[in-house]
């Protein structure tokens, strides 16, 4: 079922471990989970509030948002005005560390709609989703819960990819709130 991330996963590895193996200077970007799939996911019901069906612990599971669109070229910049000195590292992209509660919670403040977290299978999540793409987003999801969305990295990865941005010099990535205000108000 989660074979394609898991696939995806191994495949940047063997990617990664190429390029460094013939002496390619590098960075590794790696992007968070996006926050479009965040708006798309919370959905309307036939009693008229919202609801997130999610297959992992509302309260004290941590997804890495990122708003691909505005952000990437934020990271890269970064990445590029720190120059060698971020030669071999790894640069997760993502504006935070949500939990879906947490993102439940401010979609209520910007929209002001009901809405709530309820907990499903991972075989519900799956079964939910359209074919082309159900095994990779269960599989993005199994990653979040465990061991993390970016498998390898440190607790403090994303911390640091933000600081990072920060001693370039540059704006802050997009915040779940600014992105739903963005969005939503349209």
């Amino acid at each position: 079922m989660a074979s394609l991330r898991r696939l995806s996963t191994s495949t940047a590895k063997i990617v990664e471990e190429y390029v460094k193996s013939i002496g390619q200077p590098a960075t590794f970007f790696m992007p968070g989970l996006f926050m479009s799939y965040g708006i798309q996911s919370i959905r309307k019901t036939d009693q008229g509030n919202y609801v997130w069906n999610i297959p992992f612990d509302a309260d004290t599971t941590k997804i890495p948002l990122f708003n691909a669109p505005d952000d990437t070229g934020l990271f890269v910049s970064a990445i590029l005005l720190h120059g060698s000195s971020m030669l071999g590292k790894h640069v997760p992209a993502a504006s935070g560390l949500y939990s879906p509660s947490e993102m439940v919670k401010t979609f209520v403040e910007v929209t002001g709609e009901k809405a709530l977290t309820n907990r499903i299978t991972f075989k519900q999540f799956h079964d939910a989703l359209p074919p082309p793409v159900a095994d990779e987003l269960t599989g993005n999801f199994q990653l979040v819960e465990s061991p993390g969305y970016f498998v390898g990295q440190p607790a403090d990865a994303v911390a640091k990819s933000i600081e990072l941005i920060a001693t370039a010099g540059l704006r802050k990535p997009t915040s779940w709130k600014e992105y739903l205000e963005k969005n939503l108000k349209q």
